[in-house]
Order: C-alpha cells, then structure tokens, then sequence
C-alpha cells in the first residue's frame, strides 16, 4: 500500500517538475532572442480568430469567479484561529494563474520549440474530434434504437387491445 501511495506522490512531483521546466522554458524563450516581429505579428493574424473560443472561457472563468466571490467572502478557510481566504490572496492568486496561462500560450504560439508541439499536439487533437464524432453517432444509434423499442412496445399495446380481456389468440 506504502508503495502505491510512494509511487503516485511521485508521479505527481514529477508532473509538477514538468511542468515547472516547461513554465520555465517559455519564459527564457520569450526573452531570448531572435524577436522576429513579423512572425509574431503573421501569428496574431491567422491564429487571432482561433483564439476565441480561449477567451470565452476566460470570459466565462471571470463571470464564475464574480458569481462566486459573494460565497467564498462569507466562508472562513483555514484554522480555527480564525484564517480566511481575503481579497489580496484572490488578487495575487488570480495574477499568477493568469501569467502562467499567458506563458504558456506565448511559448505556444512565439517560439520554434512551441510550434513543434502544436505540431504534434494537432493529429492528437483531430483524433479527439473524430472521436467524440463517433461517440456521438453511437449516442444517436442508441436514441434510435430507443425509438424503435417505444414503437414496438405501442404495437404490441394495439394488438393487445383487439383482443378482448380474458381471451387469447390461441
């Protein structure tokens, strides 16, 4: 049991440390140069309208938090001495989650090494699609064949009716 317990604390160390590279190289490749300009400004053409579905969810992301700010203002965290989560802590937190997304998206779409991932990342991300396409006509071959069952259950209702109570067919 130990060793189950030892061994996904540190898988999720090492997927921390991956992370944590990861952060790291995408911001010594956004100082580094070369700057090529109009790479980057080629970029926010043709990937700019791509980008809306991201700042939908950013958008959506913002809205739930103001939602829930009443909520989470009025509940104390923390130990009985009396901690709680306060605007500074959202602020600050809200402000590194914001840079690490903006990080990542910049080593993305601005740096060689990031093209090269969304390179390998594009076939996984079609295979996705066509797989949740075909889960989706599974899902209408079931309401199908949910349909086809009501109908037959209905003729079977109609001809038990022809028949009068305490009779049969044969």
């Amino acid at each position: 049991m130990f060793e189950r317990v030892g061994l996904a604390i540190l898988a999720a160390l090492g997927w921390i440390g991956e992370l944590s590279l990861f952060g790291a190289r995408a911001l010594r490749d956004m100082v580094l140069p070369p700057y090529e300009v109009r790479e980057v400004t080629r970029h926010v053409c043709e990937i700019g309208w791509r980008s809306v579905p991201l700042i939908a969810t950013s958008g959506f992301a913002i809205g739930n938090g103001c939602a829930w700010h009443p909520f989470w203002k009025r509940i104390p965290l923390g130990s009985n001495a009396g901690g709680s989560v306060n605007e500074q802590s959202r602020v600050i937190v809200g402000a590194v989650a914001g840079a690490l997304c903006g990080a990542a998206v910049s080593y993305l779409f601005f740096t060689q090494h990031g093209r090269i991932m969304r390179d390998r990342l594009e076939p996984a991300i079609d295979d996705l699609r066509r797989e949740f396409g075909r889960f989706q006509k599974t899902l209408e071959k079931m309401g199908d064949l949910a349909n086809d069952s009501m109908r037959v259950v209905e003729e079977f209702k109609a001809a038990r009716m022809q028949y009068p109570t305490g009779t049969t067919s044969h």
